[in-house]
């Protein structure tokens, strides 16, 4: 008997998983069902998640937040602030914030989400100081690159289409050399972008890598050369 009622149990969760990532992949649609997706995974959490799962809906949900803080105007900056801090959770289930001794021997599933928590973390982060202004942005600023360098210091650099060079090169482009950046690693980190995300079409796997390499040459003054520039897309974790 409890063997069948473990068995139903399971096939419950499994069938509310696959409702939840429905409503995940239609995010785009309205700010009702970016809501109710979130909702959903926090539910999944509530009903005996292992670590690993946990971990990923956090991701999840994390991302949920970031995009209805993004693409919704609705409370865009505590939707963010709960974004980092989901983000910050998922990495707190398996070690303290910015230690990668112990997360380099997990499994590799497993180091992978942590990577993507970093990403989610950094990216969400990123996006709460464009819009607080350069107050929040010189408070915060080691934050953001931090975070992008924990996703190199683990081995995933292809975490998110190479975010962590794409977000670094950016971070050095636009922050001010007294504050930490620099043009000749913004070029670096995008040189790495350029030749380790290209498609066998010749483009980066995330479009709006285009833009903003566009950006960085227009900035140092050189010729925009067989760069193919494509319109970002809302691309997912």
């Amino acid at each position: 008997m409890f063997k069948l009622m473990m068995l139903l149990l399971m096939a419950s969760t499994t069938v509310q998983a696959s409702t939840c990532d429905d409503l995940y992949n239609q995010r785009g649609e309205n700010l009702e069902t970016t809501r109710e997706a979130y909702r959903c995974f926090d539910g999944l959490n509530k009903s005996g998640a292992s670590k690993y799962e946990k971990s990923v809906n956090l991701n999840k949900m994390s991302y949920l937040k970031f995009f209805q803080g993004s693409y919704y105007s609705n409370d865009s900056l505590n939707s963010l602030v709960t974004s980092f801090e989901l983000a910050k959770d998922a990495i707190k289930l398996y070690g303290p914030l910015f230690e990668t001794k112990k997360a380099r021997l997990l499994p590799s599933e497993q180091v992978e989400q942590i990577a993507l928590s970093y990403y989610l973390y950094g990216t969400s982060v990123s996006k709460y100081v464009d819009l607080k202004g350069k107050w929040e942005a010189i408070k915060r600023k080691s934050e953001i690159k931090n975070t992008m360098k924990m996703i190199l210091s683990l081995k995933k650099p292809s975490t998110f289409h190479y975010g962590a060079y794409r977000n670094l090169a950016i971070f050095n482009l636009k922050v001010p050399r007294i504050a930490g950046g620099k043009l000749s690693r913004s070029e670096m980190f995008f040189k790495k972008l350029m030749s380790e995300s290209k498609t066998e079409i010749n483009v980066i796997s995330y479009p709006v890598g285009h833009i903003l390499y566009a950006e960085y040459l227009k900035r140092v003054g050189k010729k925009l050369s067989l760069i193919h520039i494509s319109e970002p897309t809302r691309r997912t974790p």
